[in-house]
């Protein structure tokens, strides 16, 4: 079996309009270090990552 990276398994595009008090929030993240890349769409994977994390892996 193929080994999957996770580069290869993102398939799924989401853009969003934010509000300038969302990009604030999203940029605390960045400056706290607690997302990898310093980027807004990493900001949000992080989010929901945290999400799946907390509500048992997102697979209700």
């Amino acid at each position: 079996m193929k080994k999957i990276t996770p580069n290869e398994r993102k398939h799924h595009v989401v853009t969003a309009r934010l509000n300038n008090e969302q990009v604030q929030v999203l940029n605390q993240l960045i400056s706290s270090g607690k997302v990898q890349k310093d980027s807004l769409s990493a900001c949000v994977q992080y989010l929901i990552n945290q999400y799946m994390i907390l509500h048992g892996g997102g697979n209700e």
